[in-house]
């Protein structure tokens, strides 16, 4: 026989060999406790022994160890710690048992030899300040059956023994629902089907004075707040009304006195030209105050309107003609006319000192420069005098001050309501009212500050008159003339865009009978019709932007000129949505995270978790 050959063979057995381990190994440890009984004597001491009694199936592998999770909040101390297995004692050096900094009591025993099928483990452990003592009668109240573990338990007893003489009562149980019956001073609980995640909770009250000791600082911090319930409830609410109340009022008061423009009167209901030669992007930032992606859009279009950039739509086909991808380029035709300084920033982030700019290059890269453009806008709007300072900067101050105030208040309200909750939440409800009206006050006092941007007198004027040509704008078809607005039409698109009618917009000039403009490139053909505009078409307010024009000609000669408007308005269209989306876009990132806990509720001791591994 070859090597190969034996190779080949020793390879096929051993992933046969996998393949018929595979099933053994699916299957997961798995743990099934046929019996969980607890008994819980009370001694004359006050203290109380408990004893775990575990009738487990151990399925799907060996079991090397187990261990048990106790909440010490409701209880001093724990001692005598003792485990048996199958009726073993386990040694001293076998058990582990400490304090943890979560406030559990954790016991860790290792077996002797690793267990698996049917073993009976016994925990038994003495608890000391666990009791709870009242003038009315004092109370054995403990979680007998944890919460904390995934396997079922298909049935339990729970017994508790009082000391001679103690008559048991009232008793209930709560949790996972239980029946129990009394016989003299011993009172048994019977439960079954207990699921993984359920508790069982006893509660048993006998005569005060039975048994020495008296109430531990643990019960005495509760009853304390439980006697305080009433009056924190009703503070709370109050304190949260006054809150909810004032906060409101307050940040209403102060947009009124502080964040109103001025009064400017009555004006025209719409005006059919632009009322002055600001350019798009400042009129966009004057009547949102805020600048944006709409404003850049705008300014790219304003700026090939006025000669300074074309843009050229370029669509790939492939795969015969089944496939096709458009890419938008930007060309620098003259650089040198004058332009806003946020303009010329513009240009210098979209070009790169080159003359060609594509937008696919600019994806994932070009949102760096956004913030400084947004700048550059704010600051063109102070120098026109629209407003007293930047309107990104008094929100950025006044959403500071107001969250520097309000969230300390909440952190602290939200940290008496957690103290409160891991004493008497249910006592004290009415305690997490306070956060909760704090955060509603948040978030009016954020969309408060968020408004407070006033205009200059002037500003307030200017941004009516431009509201009137945004209604002109909204509502062209029932105002506009057709062969005016053939005419126009290039004018207005980028104000469109700056209100955000720029859809509705295209829509409307589909339908015009007009030439496409000289500034836009389909396919690599260039559109004819009238010379660029003159430089008495603009009145800027700073220098020009140095360089020569680009290499991109404007008298490249046409083959569609036969297109219209219509096919034109859709790629315009198309393009604006493109634009957006690369130039904002930035690389993705991703994560995960989650968190995991267990423990148990309610008034009485004991609970929290255990298994075995």
């Amino acid at each position: 026989m070859s090597i190969a050959r034996r190779f080949v063979l020793l390879f096929v057995a051993l992933v046969v060999l996998l393949l018929m381990g595979t099933p053994a190994h699916a299957q997961s440890k798995s743990v099934i406790w046929e019996r969980f009984d607890v008994d819980i004597e009370v001694l004359p001491s006050g203290d109380f022994i408990v004893t775990e009694t575990n009738v487990v199936w151990f399925q799907n592998g060996t079991f090397t160890y187990g261990y048990r999770d106790i909440p010490t909040n409701r209880l001093e101390s724990i001692e005598d710690v003792a485990v048996s297995v199958d009726g073993k004692p386990l040694d001293d050096f076998d058990i582990d048992a400490l304090y943890t900094d979560s406030n559990n009591f954790h016991i860790e025993y290792h077996f002797d030899e690793p267990l698996i099928g049917k073993h009976t483990i016994v925990l038994r452990y003495r608890v000391i300040g666990g009791l709870r003592y009242y003038e009315e009668g004092d109370q054995l109240w403990w979680k007998a059956v944890y919460s904390d573990r995934k396997a079922p338990m298909l049935e339990s007893r729970i017994t508790v023994r009082l000391p001679a003489g103690a008559t048991p009562g009232p008793i209930a149980s709560y949790g996972h629902p239980a029946t129990y019956t009394v016989e003299g001073n011993t009172v048994r609980f019977e439960a079954s089907n207990i699921p993984g995640g359920q508790e069982v909770e006893v509660r048993v009250q006998f005569p005060h004075g039975i048994v020495a000791g008296e109430a531990a600082a643990w019960q005495r911090n509760e009853d304390r707040w439980r006697t305080l319930a009433p009056i924190i409830n009703v503070g709370s609410i109050v304190l949260a009304l006054l809150i909810l109340a004032g906060g409101t009022v307050l940040s209403i008061v102060w947009w009124y006195t502080k964040g109103r423009d001025p009064e400017v009167g009555e004006f025209a209901e719409y005006i059919t030209e632009p009322p002055d030669d600001l350019p798009p992007g400042i009129v966009g930032t004057l009547l949102d105050e805020k600048a944006d992606i709409k404003d850049v859009i705008a300014t790219i279009f304003d700026l090939a309107r006025r000669g300074i950039i074309s843009i050229e739509e370029n669509q790939t086909s492939r795969l015969g003609g089944l496939l096709t991808s458009t890419d938008v380029t930007f060309h620098l035709v003259d650089g040198s006319k004058p332009m806003y300084p946020f303009e010329q920033q513009l240009v210098r982030r979209l070009f790169k000192g080159k003359t060609i700019s594509h937008l696919s290059t600019l994806r994932n890269r070009f949102y760096k420069s956004l913030p400084s453009i947004y700048d550059a806008m704010y600051k063109e709007t102070v120098k026109q005098g629209l407003f007293p300072e930047s309107p990104q900067k008094v929100r950025s101050r006044k959403s500071t001050l107001f969250l520097a105030i309000t969230f300390p208040a909440m952190m602290i309200s939200t940290l008496l309501a957690l103290i409160g909750n891991t004493m008497m939440v249910v006592s004290m409800p009415a305690l997490f009212c306070i956060p909760a009206a704090l955060f509603f006050t948040l978030i009016v006092g954020a969309f408060a500050s968020s408004n407070i941007v006033r205009k200059t007198p002037k500003g307030a004027e200017t941004a009516a008159r431009w509201r009137a040509f945004q209604r002109y704008l909204a509502n062209i078809k029932r105002y506009s003339d057709t062969a005016q607005l053939a005419q126009k039409w290039e004018d207005f698109l980028p104000y469109a865009i700056a209100f955000g009618l720029d859809k509705q917009f295209l829509r409307h000039i589909a339908t015009l009978d007009a030439p496409p403009p000289r500034w836009w490139v389909a396919h690599g053909h260039h559109h004819h019709r009238h010379d660029w505009g003159t430089e008495s078409d603009f009145s800027p307010a700073d220098s020009s932007l140095g360089g020569s024009p680009g290499s991109f000609s404007p008298q490249r000669t046409s083959e569609s000129m036969g297109r219209g408007l219509q096919s034109l308005s859709t790629s315009i269209a198309s393009m604006i949505q493109s634009s957006t989306s690369a130039l904002t876009s930035s690389p993705s990132s991703s994560g995960s995270g989650g968190f995991s806990g267990g423990g148990g509720g309610g008034g009485g001791g004991g609970g929290g978790g255990g298994g075995f591994g």
